[in-house]
């Protein structure tokens, strides 16, 4: 029997013999169905966007989202993915771009409209999983304010109804002001077409206090609550990520280096997507995967394990406790080298006179040969929940230095 005498028979079966309630052996064949018509099927998005809202068994509701995994591996997909993916490359003759890997999960677009309880964001014509331009510029201009502006106000942000004055002008070029648009274009983040078959899988949040979080917060929450597993999708993979200036010439590429530089490293601290306190969304590049790779660990094994903290990926390093005070980025503590917590032998460092305050230090720039039990200054490169550490010449410092510089100059 074909594929199409199959669902011919079970529509004959499920829809001839519905007749007022429905009966247990209709609502199985009804799911039977369901499962005939997605087996095989080629795009992630339409897979999900055929779900029926009157089936809402939990087998239908779960089959759904593993049909939708699985057709992430369909080869036409992946071919016909190819050609675009290539072709968007091709486009980005202007744009600094980057290859960022995911540690863990992310979990992109979860708010959108979905017949099931969560969304996804998926490319409208391939299905495959994307990143938004949009999406990465409100993290870069949140972290922007929030962080780098914290030690140079040239970096500020918009404020609420400008009670700290206009926007920096670092800013305003980055972003823009509510007067200009801002320079700097932040295009869709494409997945890299070997990482699109398994990019999608099955995930769960499990919710303790529903009634609380849908009534707004007019039913207290109690110890004796049920608490509701909810299936959803989230992505694994590498993103080609890139950003452009749209003035074209030197000035603009540094500009657009800078951008880049920023997005990177809010992307590796905050995260993208939904979930980032839980630890999804952290996409770091693949140097600093093989840094914080054990020794004989490749890194995507070192992606697979989340490379530090709780949950899928918590970021590029662990905390190894709450230090007992805050340290402000670019700050040049005096730390001493110990043994790494999980014995994967990575650059380990405690600051002196705090023992909670201790972290890892980032590949780029120039190591030290610094031995166990040896101390040594290190610039503080993150700071929050995690806090990692930067050999004095990282790139990504001088390179904050130089656009400070120059903004200065242009004034």
């Amino acid at each position: 029997m074909t594929p199409s005498e199959r669902r011919a028979a079970l529509r004959h079966r499920v829809l001839l013999p519905l007749r007022g309630e429905e009966g247990e052996e209709a609502k199985r064949l009804k799911e039977d169905l369901v499962e005939e018509a997605l087996r095989g099927l080629a795009h992630p998005a339409l897979v999900l966007g055929l779900y029926r809202p009157g089936d809402d068994s939990e087998r239908v509701r779960d089959y759904l989202l593993r049909a939708a995994g699985r057709s992430t591996g369909s080869d036409d997909l992946v071919r016909v993915y190819r050609m675009a993916f290539e072709r968007f490359r091709r486009s980005l003759t202007a744009a600094v771009t980057a290859e960022l890997t995911v540690l863990g999960r992310l979990a992109v677009g979860l708010g959108a409209a979905s017949a099931l309880e969560v969304g996804l964001r998926l490319h409208h014509v391939y299905g495959v999983p994307v990143i938004p331009g949009s999406a990465l510029k409100g993290l870069a201009a949140h972290y922007c304010h929030n962080v780098w502006a914290q030690r140079d106000t040239e970096f500020r942000g918009l404020t609420r109804r400008g009670q700290e004055g206009p926007p920096g002008p670092s800013y305003q070029v980055l972003f823009g002001s509510q007067e200009d648009a801002g320079h700097i274009i932040f295009h869709d983040a494409w997945i890299l077409p070997e990482c699109v078959a398994g990019s999608l899988e099955l995930d769960v949040m499990t919710v303790h206090h529903r009634g609380y979080y849908t009534h707004a917060g007019t039913e207290p929450p109690t110890d004796y609550d049920d608490p509701v597993p909810v299936p959803f999708l989230s992505v694994k993979g590498t993103f080609l990520v890139a950003v452009e200036c749209d003035v074209k010439g030197p000035d603009g590429a540094r500009w657009a280096e800078l951008a880049m530089a920023l997005l990177k490293e809010a992307l590796a601290e905050w995260g993208a997507g939904a979930k980032t306190n839980a630890g999804y969304g952290r996409l770091v590049s693949r140097e600093a995967l093989e840094a914080l790779a054990a020794p004989g660990e490749r890194p995507e094994e070192a992606v697979k394990s989340g490379v530090g903290g709780e949950g899928p990926g918590a970021g590029e390093v662990s905390s190894g406790g709450r230090a007992r005070r805050e340290y402000r980025r670019g700050e040049v503590v005096r730390v001493v080298r110990v043994e790494d917590p999980k014995g994967r032998g990575r650059l380990w460092f405690k600051v002196v006179g705090d023992p909670n305050a201790e972290g890892v230090v980032l590949p780029e720039g120039t190591p030290q040969d610094v031995a166990l039990g040896e101390e040594t200054d290190l610039v503080v490169y993150s700071h929050g929940g995690t806090l990692n550490f930067a050999w004095p010449d990282h790139p990504a410092l001088s390179r904050r230095k130089g656009a400070r510089d120059k903004g200065r100059s242009r004034r």
